[in-house]
């Protein structure tokens, strides 16, 4: 998990390859299908087929979870339930900055945060990244 959260901090733009880690470290089983170039799928195909398999054991495309703000909270709510961004900034010509706080369920059935949840502050190249990069760091702590 260091060697991602690592790869996260240094990334300056998404990845599909961190896409296929950070399903891996979710719980999910990623499968890649290569097809030889000289098939011709290979263009529509754009050289493969990937998918993860979700518990239920449906086969589902990987999420582009370093390029897609949704998909990075969608990570989050399956890896961290509960945990929220609390803060988040986006300065042209900067990384973003946000902060991901953790929670605790009270028996109202709804969240709360307290200081004893947790905070992570972190920053990264794009927004996406930087919730990837809190998640990481989060779920390394907890």
């Amino acid at each position: 998990m260091t060697t991602l959260l690592s790869r996260l901090k240094e990334a300056k733009t998404a990845s599909r390859e961190l896409d296929y880690a950070l399903a891996e470290m979710a719980g999910y089983k990623v499968e890649i299908f290569r097809v030889p170039e000289d098939n011709p799928m290979f263009k529509s195909l754009r050289g493969g087929l990937e998918f993860m398999t979700l518990l239920s054991g449906e086969k589902v495309g990987i999420p582009p979870y370093t390029s897609s703000l949704d998909a990075a909270v969608a990570l989050c709510e399956a890896v961290l339930p509960g945990y929220g961004v609390e803060h988040m900034m986006i300065w042209p010509g900067h990384p973003c900055q946000l902060s991901l706080v953790g929670t605790h369920k009270e028996p109202d059935g709804k969240y709360w945060h307290s200081g004893e949840d947790g905070r992570w502050q972190v920053e990264g190249a794009t927004p996406a990244l930087a919730l990837c990069i809190a998640i990481l760091a989060a779920a390394k702590d907890t």
